[in-house]
């Protein structure tokens, strides 16, 4: 729909043709809000390096003020998806490899079964393979920090075979980014800035606000 758009408007206006984009991609966030029942959105959209529009919409909840592109939500597990790009950062840099030994990067990770421990790839950390419990009680609700909770994976007991079954794991992509810290000598929340998030995103001179 966004397309049609565009090429219904004269070549020699590309700032409107970028609005009536956006009109289209308004009521699309608007239906699709209605139809999940979500009370509000924010939302961005990067081309390059530049973020060429951001706004918001609804409410975070209800009575307080609307959404707009600076409202602070929880991320959840969209830190995932900035650990594996993380991780891949370092393979495409040659300091790590898919199929390397995660010990071999993270001497702190043990598993109750040494085998496991000598056979448990940088792959397997990030693909909630492990066949171990979910075991979220080691960093939810508990004081560890993050090389702590490495340190108490030895613990976790097996629900299902190593590499046979799918179980979604929150401690594994902890350990993940405490390999991220290991090998680049860099916290995981200055790497994630720093090689994903860099400073200038967050000018905001550096987009309109439609």
């Amino acid at each position: 729909m966004c397309s049609l758009l565009v090429l219904v408007v004269p070549a020699a206006a590309p700032v409107l043709a970028q609005q009536a984009s956006f009109q289209a991609l308004d009521a699309y966030v608007e239906k699709a809000m209605r139809d999940w029942e979500v009370p509000g959105a924010a939302i961005a959209i990067v081309r390059n390096d530049s973020v060429i529009f951001a706004r918001g919409y609804g409410v975070r909840e209800l009575g307080s003020p609307h959404v707009d592109e600076n409202t602070v939500f929880a991320i959840a597990s969209i830190t995932k998806s900035f650990t594996s790009a993380g991780v891949g950062m370092l393979v495409d840099e040659g300091k790590v490899a898919w199929d390397h030994q995660a010990v071999r990067h993270l001497p702190d990770l043990q598993f109750a079964d040494p085998w496991m421990t000598r056979e448990f790839t940088v792959r397997d950390m990030l693909s909630h393979r492990s066949g171990l419990e979910r075991g979220d009680w080691l960093w939810f609700g508990t004081d560890y920090d993050r090389a702590g909770v490495v340190q108490h994976l030895r613990y976790l007991r097996p629900v299902g075979g190593f590499r046979a079954v799918y179980g979604y794991s929150n401690n594994m992509y902890i350990a993940a980014g405490q390999m991220i810290n290991e090998v680049s000598g860099t916290s995981w929340d200055d790497f994630i800035k720093q090689r994903i998030f860099p400073s200038a995103w967050h000018d905001p001179e550096q987009y309109q606000r439609p």
